[in-house]
This record gives C-alpha cells, sequence and structure tokens, in this order.
C-alpha cells in the first residue's frame, strides 16, 4: 500500500505535496459531470493519480486490478448497495480508505455507511476544502467504535461520540506535557473530536435542552471527572429524575 501518512504541524493534520502525489483515487459516480467536477477539485488540490468510472461493478473490476489509496462512491441510483459495496472493496483492499458522496443524508444512511467500513463522507454541495478536509480526516481519524453506530438511539450515540473525542484529546494533551512524543497524537485527536461535533451539529435530532440532559446522564453514568460544584448539580439532578440506578448506555 502507498504512504501517505499524515505530515503533522502543532494544531493540524495535512498531506505534504509528496504525499498528496502519491495518492491514488478512484472516483465512481454515474454522473459525468460530478466525476469530472470531483477529479478537477481533487488535481486542483494536488492529489496524485485519479481514476474514474460510471457503473460499480466496472469499479470492482479496476479495484481487482490496481491498488487504490481512496475511493470516493456516489451510491444515488447504483445497482448496489451502498453497504455491500463498501464490504466488498474492504474485502479486496483492506487498507482503501472509503467515502461515500451524499445528497442529504439521514442519519440512518450516514451510520449504516460507517458501519460497513467507510471511513468518511462529502456532502452535496460541496467545496474545495470540504473535500480536503474530509480526506484528510478520513485518512488519519480512528474507525467509529461499532458500540456507538450500532446503537437504536443516535442522538445518545452522537453525543457519547463527542464525549469519547474529548475525553482522548484532554488525555493526550495531559500526556504531551510530560512527554514530547506526544505532541504528535494532538492533531488527530482534534480531528476526532471536530468530526463528532460535525456529526451531532448535522444530525442530532432534538434541542439545546435535551442534548445537555443527555450529556450530563453520560458524563454521570462513565464518571467523567469534573469539579465538586458539578458533582452535587449531577447527583441532584439523578435523584430528581428517580434513575440512579440505570444502567449504562455503553461500556
Amino acid at each position: 500500500m502507498l504512504n501517505t501518512s499524515p505530515s503533522w504541524t502543532a494544531k493540524n493534520a495535512s498531506f505534504a505535496s509528496r504525499e498528496r502525489a502519491q495518492t491514488r483515487f478512484l472516483l465512481v459516480d454515474q454522473d459525468r459531470y460530478n466525476r469530472q467536477s470531483l477529479k478537477q477539485c481533487l488535481l486542483g488540490l494536488g492529489y496524485g493519480s485519479i481514476a474514474e468510472v460510471g457503473e460499480p461493478t466496472t469499479a470492482l473490476e479496476k479495484i481487482e486490478e490496481h491498488p487504490y489509496t481512496h475511493i470516493v462512491f456516489e451510491p444515488l441510483n447504483s445497482p448496489i448497495r451502498v453497504d455491500n459495496f463498501i464490504r466488498i472493496v474492504s474485502d479486496l483492499q483492506p487498507d482503501t480508505i472509503i467515502l461515500t458522496l451524499l445528497s442529504e443524508p439521514s442519519v440512518d444512511d450516514v451510520f449504516q455507511m460507517l458501519a460497513a467500513g467507510a471511513k468518511g463522507f462529502l456532502v452535496k454541495p460541496y467545496s474545495v476544502s470540504s473535500i480536503d478536509e474530509a480526506i484528510i480526516t478520513a485518512s488519519v481519524v480512528e474507525n467509529i467504535p461499532d458500540v456507538i453506530l450500532q446503537a437504536d438511539n443516535h442522538t445518545e450515540a452522537l453525543t457519547y461520540l463527542i464525549l469519547v473525542a474529548l475525553d482522548k484529546l484532554a488525555t493526550i494533551k495531559r500526556q504531551a506535557r510530560k512527554f514530547a512524543t506526544a505532541e504528535h497524537e494532538i492533531p488527530k485527536r482534534r480531528l476526532a473530536l471536530s468530526r463528532a461535533i460535525q456529526l451531532a451539529n448535522q444530525f442530532l435530532n432534538c434541542d439545546a435542552e435535551t442534548f445537555h440532559n443527555i450529556i450530563i446522564e453520560l458524563c454521570s453514568e462513565r464518571a467523567i471527572p469534573v469539579d465538586e460544584e458539578t458533582s452535587k448539580a449531577l447527583l441532584r439532578l439523578r435523584e430528581k429524575k428517580g434513575n440512579s440506578n440505570r444502567t449504562p448506555a455503553y461500556s
């Protein structure tokens, strides 16, 4: 597999020119205009070899013949279901980073394709900067745990994803104060938190008060460290709600 490890700066992850040139993209979209538009954006960003096909069946044939670092798949009107296509590609090329190109996706759509093995997605209409951000994030950030993707309550799952990402970022920043080698992980953790927040902003189906209550509930269940005053407030809230013995949603 080609080396497309990102370069690190103090706060951000990015691909250097050499790393961008090493990438091999396959664009799978039945709309020729869309393929050409995306191809021009990728070329403008300095990414390397870019192949394109209209039919997913043709794409699978090409995948069997050539290695690709990234595949962008538009599932609209595809004869192959998006989750099936992703799983087949993952079996053929486990290291390939798969992104889907979606129009007005629902949270179910996104969770389905992430659970199947996609690393990210682009939402139409997209910009050059959003394309680059999606590619870098998908290339760097770890997969979302299955326990989150398969949760029945997507609102709670998205909230929990934010808390996990925030906790990991805080942990690595504490470690970086003692060990300089930990600093290179900070941009990766920032991206993970950014992805979690973006997913929540786009798909969280609840009002601010409900979201606030879910955060409090999950923090208390997971015993996330908080100050004494906040701890007392959490305890009063749990007693008021009468669910102090509730089984944790995630463990």
